[in-house]
């Protein structure tokens, strides 16, 4: 969006992409984000125990600020509490939203992209492990 410079409330990120829309128990609230599937999987799916830092209790309630240099990248689970303010640099913000996930996802589900097909079919050798 041209000169678009918005503030995101604090919010989880609790949809993912998926390549087709199948009814299933425990995913739900179904929507089409720019030609593709978005759904609200299970909790269990977005809950990556042990893959970044942990957020004790103490800290839990804390707000810390990270700053990103343009051109940085910014890695964080999903389930983590997070918001944006409006740029002040009268740049243009741009965000790529990538999932790494190495849950299967059931019953012919599939994530919208996954290595071996569709965006990244080169990569079929790259594997992530538990």
């Amino acid at each position: 969006m041209q000169g678009a410079n918005w503030f995101v409330a604090w919010h989880k990120d609790l949809a993912i992409s998926g390549e087709k829309k199948i009814e299933l128990p425990g995913f739900g609230h179904w929507t089409i984000k720019q030609d593709q599937y978005a759904v609200q999987p299970p909790v269990s799916i977005l809950d990556l125990k042990g893959v970044y830092k942990r957020v004790t209790e103490e800290s839990a309630n804390e707000e810390e600020i990270c700053r990103v240099k343009a051109g940085s990248i910014l890695i964080m689970r999903p389930l983590l509490q997070h918001a944006s303010n409006r740029t002040t640099s009268g740049r243009r913000r741009r965000i790529i939203h990538i999932e790494f996930s190495n849950v299967k996802l059931p019953m012919g589900l599939e994530w919208a992209e996954q290595i071996g097909k569709g965006i990244w079919p080169e990569a079929q050798s790259f594997v992530f492990s538990k």
